[in-house]
């Protein structure tokens, strides 16, 4: 995550980013990942702007991230598949789920 003052003050762009990391944890991380797998494969798809639109909003549910937390990657996996159908590519679930489990060192 980064966040800028634009240089105007690069201690509180520190102090912002910092408390931010608190805020948002590892499981943030995982889940942009996750949708930019996901984004990738809807664009290949060729789509008209307005319906990528509409399917990102619908894959960016606000419980992925407490999912991800929680271990709860079956949600995940069927969340996924009702927004992008039954061949929705659910591979990168477990690269995601590896990289969480590493990156915050929570086995589930």
């Amino acid at each position: 995550m980064s966040v800028s003052t634009a240089g105007k003050s690069p201690a509180l762009a520190s102090t912002l980013r910092q408390a931010l990391e608190v805020q948002f944890g590892p499981e943030y991380g995982v889940l942009v990942e996750i949708l930019g797998t996901l984004r990738d494969t809807v664009l290949v798809e060729g789509r008209p702007h307005s319906e990528n639109k509409a399917v990102f909003a619908r894959l960016a549910d606000p419980e992925m991230a407490a999912w991800i937390k929680d271990g709860l990657w079956h949600k995940l996996a069927g969340h996924i598949q009702e927004v992008l159908g039954p061949d929705a590519p659910l591979a990168c679930l477990e690269r995601a789920r590896q990289t969480y489990e590493q990156s915050s060192g929570a086995a589930r």
